[in-house]
């Protein structure tokens, strides 16, 4: 598996927002991802839980694992905090658990309203 990688994401609020982090070399197919935010690191509320599943793009014309993120629009509409921290946890199907990557997490607030 990769090394950590560290990466601040700044989602806008009411949009969907979809990120893809390349696993080249790596079986994420077989596994299961746990995501969440937090104020910081040593909270115990969650913020929120994010959806990260494994896929498949074409990348320079090769086939490359990836760790999606998929947030839709209609859940980062109902986010009231602006700041935190996430990181995404991948856990193979032999239960080895590998923190794959993590940063600070920002909620850009909507401003246009219908």
């Amino acid at each position: 598996m990769d090394s950590l990688r560290v990466e601040n994401l700044k989602v806008p609020q009411g949009t969907t927002y979809r990120r893809a982090w390349p696993m080249s070399g790596s079986d994420i197919t077989t596994g299961t991802f746990l995501a969440q935010v937090r104020s910081e690191a040593d909270s115990s509320i969650v913020l929120a839980t994010l959806n990260v599943t494994a896929d498949t793009l074409d990348i320079g014309g090769v086939e490359t694992p990836v760790a999606l993120l998929d947030i839709p629009d209609d859940v980062s509409a109902t986010w009231t905090f602006r700041y935190g921290v996430f990181d995404v946890l991948f856990t193979d199907s032999g239960g080895v658990s590998t923190r794959l990557l993590g940063g600070r997490f920002e909620v850009s607030p909507a401003v246009s309203r219908a």
